[in-house]
């Protein structure tokens, strides 16, 4: 999908003029216009200043803002201001405020901090979205509408009960259906009523700091991820209610809503939302494969991979990190163009002056307290606008040709860190990023998916800890492979299905015939233990690597045997397999290797399959690329210490320079962008 409602990266960020005078207004509009930037987020919090009483609006303030914008040619993403609700509605509904897991109302104050389903509340964002809309649909410098905000927290409050059952008896159309979904003969806490069911609590279904370790698990598994399943869809039909009172007046507008991955299932979210948009913010001694990822993942949330935009960055400190170090030389340049090589269709901050007062008064801003631009950062600022400017719209609609595929769900995310994991603490994303590592630092192209994705396109589908599957999800993969597909997945995969009851017969329960294997017993290591591989098949570097955390014990049933476990009781026994299954191949890792064993690997596969890398850069240089019919684009990013040199390869035109080069030369935190 190409974004064509402006023309070129939108350059800017969050700003806030209504916590500002007039002079300042002004002063701030001159600086963005010496910074490049095109393009302001308005109204995030600001329902307060154009609604101050309940059925008073009052515009003024908002429309001299807006026209003083257009007239300095800068475009508008124009939020619904919901997230922040006026101390008035609060005050008068104190029912609108969300109640957390503890059963304890919330107070007015904070943003986000309301009920999804309180029936006021959806009136209310209904009917303020509708007289913004109304009012600005004439308005041309808006090319966005952002619903919300970030999305933070889950209610548990009496109304949300209420809509949770009423959400459980249309899922299940009946209690003998749910029950038997959910196990609940388990622990003897069967339902013979709607009523009987709750939203998770600590009085209830929540165990508390297990075994001392400070980690919360649920006692009913289950029902917990229910409600988090729930909990999404109650936000995304408040995204469709503000979406349609939108469109009633503007039926071409565009909508977005910035996320930030936290307790959702984003794939779900994303459906109401015409772009997705995305708030990074890295810290200081994050990997750059972690971002990376992440942008992979916003590319995928759409059905077919799309460009999506950087919602949020920060030109230099994070205030809510525990500590904050400012941004190193070019590193916000980098982060923003490593986002644009991955998809992305802007380069936004949060936010354009940094505020006087409040939780967010130390948080970076394009414009700091002193005001000045003659700054390290000002200067690094003007440069990245002036590039962007450079870029124009070039690769726009672009697509990021990946012929690798990385499955994730934060289904089972949540399914491995809320329930009785064998490894407890264990990190579902941490685990993906293990995996996805070795292909980010071999400029590989990955797209994020869902195991019901269409698979075909892909040369190589990986799925690290695949732990819930349905039947459809099986087929689909078993089709892939049968089809000449690789695939490869890991332990504690195929476990459950979505309702994490366990897949009888053995482990990786619908995947054992497709992958030759069966799961007899799996071991978990201690932090100081280990094991080894040792490899007993061709095409390896090493004929021993170290590996641990996860062992499972395997019992072969057709396939082959590349690697034996080297140590303990189970010493000889079979851990990394390989399977053949109509044209294609699945390959089963028994064990978290080392990284050295994932290299060789993925390499022997990578070789099989013909994936190709996009170019050979040396350690710490990313290379990426983006294409369309007609033209491709090659992005370098140098994140490494040390000043580097790129072969291109042949001679290729530097859009930045507009110069032919043969060889990048590119200093700590540099970048280059060239045409093929």
């Amino acid at each position: 999908m190409a974004l064509t409602k402006w023309n070129g990266i939108l350059y800017g960020g969050d700003y806030c003029p209504e916590q500002w005078d007039e002079e300042t207004l002004h002063e701030d509009i001159r600086i963005m216009k010496e910074y490049g930037i095109n393009a302001v987020t308005l109204n995030v919090h600001s329902w307060c200043v154009y609604q101050p009483e309940e059925g008073a609006y009052s515009f003024g303030v908002m429309d001299h803002i807006i026209h003083l914008l257009e007239e300095n040619g800068i475009n508008i993403v124009m939020a619904t201001g919901t997230a922040a609700l006026p101390n008035w509605l609060l005050k008068k509904y104190p029912d609108i405020m969300a109640q957390s897991i503890r059963g304890v109302r919330n107070r007015p104050a904070r943003r986000g901090n309301y009920c999804p389903n309180n029936k006021e509340f959806k009136h209310r964002i209904q009917e303020i979205c509708e007289v913004l809309a109304k009012h600005y649909k004439d308005q041309k410098n808006i090319v966005l509408w952002h619903l919300s905000n970030e999305l933070e927290g889950h209610c548990y409050c009496d109304c949300c009960a209420n809509e949770y059952r009423e959400w459980l008896k249309e899922r299940y159309g009946s209690l003998e259906a749910l029950n038997k979904a959910w196990n609940t003969m388990f622990w003897g806490h069967v339902y013979t009523d709607w009523e009987q069911i709750n939203p998770p609590a600590y009085d209830n279904m929540v165990m508390e700091n297990v075994n001392g370790a400070g980690i919360d698990l649920s006692a009913f598994p289950t029902e917990s991820m229910e409600y988090k399943r729930f909990m999404t869809e109650s936000f995304k039909k408040d995204f469709e209610i503000e979406k349609a009172a939108i469109l009633k007046y503007i039926p071409d507008a565009l909508v977005t809503n910035n996320f930030q991955f936290r307790e959702y299932d984003y794939d779900e979210l994303a459906k109401p939302l015409d772009i997705v948009s995305f708030d990074l913010y890295p810290e200081k001694n994050d990997s750059p494969h972690k971002a990376a990822f992440f942008l992979d993942m916003c590319r995928g949330l759409k059905k077919k991979q799309s460009p999506f935009l950087m919602m949020e960055m920060s030109p230099n400190q994070a205030s809510w990190a525990m500590s904050c170090p400012v941004k190193r030389p070019n590193e916000v340049s980098s982060i923003a163009v490593s986002s644009l090589a991955r998809g992305a269709e802007s380069a936004m901050f949060f936010q354009i002056r940094r505020s006087r007062a409040g939780f967010e008064k130390f948080h970076g801003a394009m414009i700091e307290h002193s005001g000045r631009t003659d700054t390290r950062q000002g200067k690094e600022l003007k440069k990245l606008g002036s590039n962007l400017k450079k870029m124009g719209d070039s690769f726009l609609g672009t697509e990021v040709p990946a012929e690798v595929a990385i499955i994730a769900d934060w289904n089972y995310k949540w399914g491995i860190e809320v329930t009785s994991f064998p490894k407890k603490g264990t990190k579902y994303f941490d685990e993906v990023l293990y995996y996805y590592k070795w292909f980010h630092d071999q400029n590989i192209m990955t797209d994020v998916v869902r195991a019901d994705s269409d698979l075909s396109r892909y040369k190589m589908v990986v799925a690290p800890m695949m732990y819930m599957l349905t039947e459809k999800q099986a087929d689909n993969i078993k089709a892939y492979v049968k089809n000449g597909g690789c695939f490869i997945t890991t332990y504690f995969s195929g476990i459950t299905d979505y309702q994490d009851n366990v897949w009888l017969g053995g482990y990786p329960g619908l995947l054992k015939d497709m992958l030759g294997i069966w799961v007899e017993e799996t071991d978990t290591l201690y932090e100081n233990e280990s094991n080894l591989i040792q490899i007993c098949a061709d095409g390896f570097s090493q004929k021993e690597y170290t590996c641990g955390v996860f062992c499972d014990l395997l019992r072969v049933e057709g396939a082959t045997v590349f690697g034996k476990y080297g140590k303990d009781f189970y010493q000889g026994q079979p851990c990394i397999t390989e399977n053949r299954y109509g044209k294609g191949k699945a390959i089963y890792i028994a064990t978290k290797p080392d990284e050295a064993f994932l290299g060789a690997l993925f390499s022997k596969y990578v070789q099989e399959t013909g994936v190709i890398k996009v170019l050979k850069t040396c350690a710490g240089v990313q290379a990426a690329l983006r294409k369309n019919d007609t033209e491709q684009y090659l992005f370098l990013i140098n994140y490494s210490a040390e000043q580097q040199k790129v072969e291109l390869g042949g001679k290729l035109r530097n859009i930045l320079s507009n110069e032919e080069e043969s060889i990048a030369m590119l200093i700590p935190g540099d970048y280059a962008v060239y045409r093929l």
